[in-house]
């Protein structure tokens, strides 16, 4: 084989080096990008449903304060000077209200009971879909 013949074939496989080396970095950004879509779907997702779990810790943290200002009330020790006291009559108006907002507060805690389920088992398989990336990558 000739000198220039070699040269030409040394030429064709630089290109063919650099097709497989675009092909690299092309499966490579594909591979990141997707890491970085997953990252950016479990950064997104976890403070709204922080969010939502103080939120939900704060109505039930409300709920036991009504409670608990009705309980005083119900104390045969209560003054009537307390902010809590109101006569029997009214309580028992007071007690049914309160069971109606137990009630319904026990159905907002096991709708979000539900969802806190249903969220967890999306973050944990997000990050499993991570982790198969990291490890694919």
């Amino acid at each position: 084989m000739d000198e220039l013949q070699q040269l030409k074939q040394e030429s064709e496989q630089w290109r063919a080096d650099h097709l497989r080396w675009l092909a690299d970095a092309d499966y490579w950004t594909h591979h990141t990008q997707r890491l970085v879509a997953i990252l950016h779907k479990l950064e997104r997702s976890l403070p709204e449903h922080s969010a939502k779990l103080d939120q939900h810790v704060g109505l039930i943290m409300q709920h036991e304060e009504t409670i608990n200002r009705y309980e005083c009330g119900l104390d045969p020790n209560c003054m009537s000077s307390c902010d809590s006291y109101i006569d029997l009559e009214k309580q028992r108006a007071f007690h049914d209200k309160l069971r109606k907002l137990h009630k319904k507060m026990q159905l907002h805690h096991q709708q979000f009971s539900e969802q806190y389920k249903n969220q967890m088992a999306n973050f944990y398989q997000q990050a499993k879909l991570l982790m198969q990336e990291i490890a694919e990558g």
